[in-house]
């Protein structure tokens, strides 16, 4: 008769079949081994695939993408365009990564709109500034008996990344919009639509 040798990894069951023990040698006890996703070690990369005290599995915990935003309008201070940049509103939007075991990215997408007027002859003029971003500057070159440019207004978007976020962190992320111009430039109103893409890795 043959002899067949195998590893310690295949026993006998109690109907003589060979089977493979997943758990530890003839003991049958499984290998417990620590959970490697928690808070305390978040920068955890390596194969997640664990076996806990009753033989169940530690997996890779999912990955989720989530989305939120915020809408804001303000009035507040409207009137005459400063000659040096003021800021006139913090747009502001609440992240939360929504996994208690991953970091997270934010993409954030700001969308803003000043509402604006430039008298005739005085070269009236306004810049919209995000973040000390300059993305506008009108200007009313027309003469004293011109036309005035009253009831404009001026869109910009700007994507901002490089944000991240602790497992289960909640943070407040807020901007700044600022405006400056001069020549009885005025402003009326500005909105905003805040949005942000989170992504956990």
């Amino acid at each position: 008769m043959a002899t067949v040798c195998v590893g310690e990894e295949f026993v006998v069951d109690n109907d003589g079949r060979l089977r493979i023990n997943v758990a530890n040698g003839s003991t049958h006890e499984p290998v417990v081994q620590s959970w490697l996703y928690s808070a305390a070690d978040p920068t955890a990369s390596t194969n997640a695939i664990r076996f806990d005290p009753v033989l169940g599995l530690w997996v890779d915990p999912p990955s989720h993408a989530t989305t939120v935003s915020a809408l804001g309008t303000t009035t507040a201070g409207a009137g005459a365009v400063p000659s040096v940049a003021s800021s006139i509103a913090s747009p502001a939007v609440v992240a939360s990564n929504p996994s208690a075991t991953r970091w997270a990215e934010v993409v954030q997408l700001l969308a803003v709109d000043v509402y604006w007027s430039l008298p005739a002859g005085a070269s009236a003029s306004i810049n919209c500034i995000c973040e000390g971003d300059e993305w506008l500057r009108a200007v009313n070159p027309a003469p004293a008996a011109g036309t005035a440019m009253s009831g404009c207004h001026s869109e910009y978007q700007k994507i901002i990344v490089g944000i991240s976020l602790a497992p289960g962190e909640t943070r407040t992320i807020t901007r700044d919009l600022s405006i400056k111009g001069g020549g009885g430039a005025t402003w009326s109103q500005a909105t905003w639509n805040n949005k942000l893409l989170i992504v956990t890795q």
